[in-house]
């Protein structure tokens, strides 16, 4: 078994809020969200579109509950010469205070004219917080983005206990730091399928055995 924060493929998936769940500074030709200019779901039909081109332009992603972000993922406008070349990104937990992305605030994107891949932006180090609110500060074209989210295996509900990743893939925490020839309790995770969002969870007193060592 490894601990997380040490195993080399430790569970990261893209989680991509719902329009409902995304607001923006500004939106060109004021378009409704989910239409026009007001999509910026990754691999959406268009994207996100500023009413201007300056740096004081945003999109704030929520995902309803805190989780551990590990970074988000771009893209430019579909069909269109419109990308974000940096960005500026700001983790909160409530909305009201921010704080700048582990490694940053300020990231470069990768992001390349009419191309459809998804282009990670990690950061330095996982933080918990349940909004995500990218700036762009540099860009080609026009203000335009489609974005989304890296998002940890683990929750908040995990702080603090020591998280293990077992060769299986499956991610289990101890109750307690296990000592030799003493019992702990496992916790099981399950996480919903696309989301990553903890959707169940089971105790059982365990033997320590060199699967959870």
């Amino acid at each position: 078994a490894y601990v997380l924060s040490d195993a080399p493929t430790a569970p990261v998936t893209e989680v991509n809020p719902p329009e409902a769940w995304r607001v923006y500074s500004s939106v060109f030709r004021k378009d409704a969200a989910g239409t026009g200019h007001a999509r910026s779901a990754l691999d959406s039909e268009q994207a996100w579109s500023a009413a201007r081109n300056d740096d004081q332009q945003w999109v704030v992603l929520d995902l309803g509950e805190e989780a551990r972000i590990l970074g988000v993922v771009l893209q430019g406008r579909r069909r269109h010469r419109q990308h974000v070349q940096r960005v500026r990104i700001e983790l909160s937990v409530d909305g009201g205070a921010w704080e700048p992305a582990p490694g940053g605030p300020d990231f470069d994107t990768a992001c390349q004219p009419q191309d459809e891949a998804h282009k990670r932006v990690p950061f330095a180090a996982g933080a918990f917080a349940s909004k995500v609110r990218l700036r762009p500060l540099k860009w080609e074209g026009h203000v335009s983005m489609r974005c989304g989210l890296l998002v940890g295996a683990s929750g908040r509900a995990l702080a603090g206990l020591p998280i293990v990743c077992l060769r299986d893939g499956s991610i289990c925490a101890l109750s307690v730091a296990p000592g030799r020839g003493e019992e702990s309790l496992l916790l099981g995770l399950e996480s919903e399928s696309g989301s990553g969002k903890l959707v169940a969870s089971c105790g059982a007193a365990l033997a320590r055995s060199p699967a959870a060592s």
